[in-house]
């Protein structure tokens, strides 16, 4: 990382390791942009699936928004539901087999944030 913050102004690190944009971090003197970790996050993803919805439905705000599947470990559902949390209210719908449900944690942040979130 102190090698390549050399040569760049900004970095976008995808890494297998869900703390190697944290490491990265810490020892990179250039920004560094989490472009995917682990099981953790794909916040790029979640920028271009936002984008997406934009572009196809003209606005974010109001929105209903189904997310289905594998809503425990997939990390993209993870990052586009904090990303969509941050837009007017939205009434979001989860869609999974037991034992797959989104984590509570996200559940409740979304919640705090005024949108309304069904589970099926």
């Amino acid at each position: 990382m102190r090698t390549l913050a050399c040569y760049v102004d900004i970095i976008v690190l995808r890494h297998s390791d869900d703390d190697a944009a944290e490491r990265a971090v810490k020892v990179g003197d250039v920004p560094i942009i989490n472009g995917g970790n682990g099981t953790g996050e794909h916040p790029t993803q979640a920028l271009l699936d936002l984008y997406t919805i934009w572009k196809e439905r003209g606005r974010i705000d109001g929105l209903t928004v189904t997310m289905m599947g594998d809503l425990k470990y997939g990390r993209t559902v993870h990052s586009l539901i904090k990303l969509l949390s941050l837009y007017d209210p939205l009434r979001i719908t989860l869609v999974s087999p037991p034992g797959l449900e989104m984590p509570s944690y996200l559940i409740d942040l979304v919640a705090s944030r005024g949108h309304r979130i069904g589970q099926r």
